[in-house]
């Protein structure tokens, strides 16, 4: 039983992986707001069985053409164990191709999906905070921000950190050097922050935001 077992078991993975995949990618791309659990298990469970179909119907193309080099489906359900025992390692490179096909399907999907995002103006539910400090970010730009509090203190620095998928009231940002700097509501010029490293500032604490993009070698070197 140990090869038809542990055979069932790497092909329940196989299934699930693909979906999986491109929740992951998706959710890098446009984080979704909180859902529940069940809804998430659907979500991954239709897309790996979109994706699971299109790489079988492949295969099946693919054993047309060499034809013994998959493992044999109807021979597979009628002898079961014994056939999975003299036909291990075919059983193997069967799933693992199935699931490697779908698995690049989930990023070709991804990929051309990705193209509706540079709309000018998109539209989405997707996290304001994702778009603006990671997804409309180059890997060689950084975000200088200007904060302004709902208490009237202002601040300057860059976006070292910030949390997603929670309820606003429970995500932070969070503000670094070099050039960082703080003014308190009332005061008339801002103050460089020579002494702490890092400012937290709360999601709901927040009134205005300011966001500009700028080199990561200019924000890495100190301020001229």
């Amino acid at each position: 039983m140990i090869p038809e077992g542990f055979a069932t078991v790497y092909a329940f993975l196989g299934l699930v992986a693909p979906g999986l995949l491109f929740e992951m990618l998706r959710e890098r791309r446009r984080p979704s707001l909180e859902q529940s659990s069940f809804r998430e298990a659907s979500r991954v469970a239709l897309m790996s069985l979109v994706l699971t179909t299109a790489s079988i119907l492949i295969l099946m193309v693919v054993a047309l053409v060499l034809p013994g080099a998959l493992p044999d489906l109807a021979a597979w359900v009628s002898d079961g164990d014994a056939y999975a025992r003299d036909h291990f390692w075919r059983i193997v490179v069967g799933i693992t191709a199935e699931v490697v096909i779908a698995c690049l399907l989930a990023l070709a999907a991804d990929r051309y999906l990705r193209r509706g995002d540079t709309a000018a103006h998109p539209i989405g539910h997707g996290d304001l905070w994702n778009s603006l400090f990671s997804a409309d970010l180059s890997r060689d730009e950084v975000a200088w921000v200007k904060v302004e509090l709902s208490s009237g203190a202002q601040y300057w620095g860059y976006v070292d950190y910030f949390t997603i998928g929670k309820p606003p009231s429970e995500r932070e940002m969070v503000l670094k050097g070099p050039r960082m700097q703080s003014r308190d509501a009332g005061a008339i010029r801002a103050s460089e922050e020579e002494y702490w490293a890092y400012v937290v500032v709360k999601y709901a604490d927040v009134r205005l935001l300011k966001v500009r993009y700028e080199p990561r070698a200019k924000a890495s070197a100190p301020p001229s």
